[in-house]
């Protein structure tokens, strides 16, 4: 489900901190970057694994994205550091002449834990830092209904785990299906209204129900006795934020970039890195569960 992260966040660079790059890597070979070029880093990073990337693209975050192909820059080192794991780097893996990924799958960084992403391109370096949140189990139980009153995902929360949650980044897949279009959010912060697309809510204290018709929005559409996935993320506030932020932008009013290209505003969406650089260092443990939608 990694793999189509990239697939899907084409104008982004991901990274999902967790690994190791050797001293020597450090060098870089001169490459042909304008000095105005708009650089995209999108990290995530989970207990047990690390993806990460870098582009450059003069629209971001592209909304017309076949007119949008971002040039990877391949000659990118990225390293993370714990303040108490202390640092790792990630190997560079050429997946096709198109992407290029780093990836690393040993590190793993204590909840509460303060990390830093550093990104070095020729002539620039980046960084941002985050701060690792508590392993949680969150999810009881869960049950996906299909009824002619009103389907969808009823998640059935453990109380004292969700009040630990800054807020839940939650996927929902359909077996060979592609990745959804945007993850649903399940956290007591106000998000501002969207008219493009609706998250749930709390029917009781601890019981969140997401609806079968907004599932749907995101391109995933089940139907009864199909197996569904959930990939749910503790995250923390900020990345709550972006994600949030990042969805309003897909619904949002495009802006005309010439030659039938259209994008949102980059100001739409925040950045936890330094120096310019657009995209977000995340941080987040998971778990996955899997059920069967039941109609009733």
């Amino acid at each position: 489900m990694t793999t189509n992260i990239f697939m899907r966040w084409k104008t982004f660079v991901s990274l999902i901190a967790m690994g190791s790059l050797l001293s020597s890597c450090l060098e870089t070979n001169p490459a042909d970057l304008e000095l105005d070029t708009i650089v995209t880093i999108e990290s995530f990073s989970s207990p047990g694994l690390t993806k990460a990337g870098v582009i450059e693209n003069p629209f971001y975050p592209c909304v017309n994205t076949p007119n949008c192909e971002p040039k990877v820059i391949q000659s990118a080192v990225m390293s993370l550091t714990g303040e108490r794991s202390g640092e790792f780097v990630l190997d560079r893996i050429i997946v096709s002449e198109d992407l290029t990924i780093f990836q690393n799958e040993f590190t793993h960084f204590l909840g509460g834990e303060e990390v830093t992403m550093n990104v070095r391109i020729p002539n620039r370096k980046y960084a941002a830092t985050s701060t690792m949140p508590e392993n949680l189990d969150v999810i009881e139980k869960m049950d996906y209904i299909i009824d002619s009153t009103g389907s969808g995902l009823v998640l059935f929360l453990d109380s004292t785990e969700f009040e630990k949650s800054a807020g839940l980044h939650i996927l929902i897949v359909k077996d060979q299906a592609p990745e959804p279009i945007y993850g649903f959010l399940v956290t007591r912060a106000q998000l501002s209204f969207s008219e493009c697309f609706f998250y749930g809510a709390f029917v009781e204290p601890y019981i969140f129900v997401i609806p079968d018709e907004e599932v749907r929005k995101t391109g995933v559409e089940l139907s009864p006795d199909d197996v569904y996935y959930l990939d749910i993320r503790n995250s923390t506030p900020e990345s709550i934020e972006y994600y949030h932020a990042y969805n309003q932008s897909l619904c949002g009013e495009p802006m005309d970039g010439g030659n039938g290209t259209e994008f949102a505003p980059p100001e739409n969406l925040p950045t936890n890195f330094n120096n310019g650089a657009f995209g977000f260092f995340h941080l987040f443990t998971q778990e996955h569960e899997t059920g069967i939608v039941r109609k009733r």
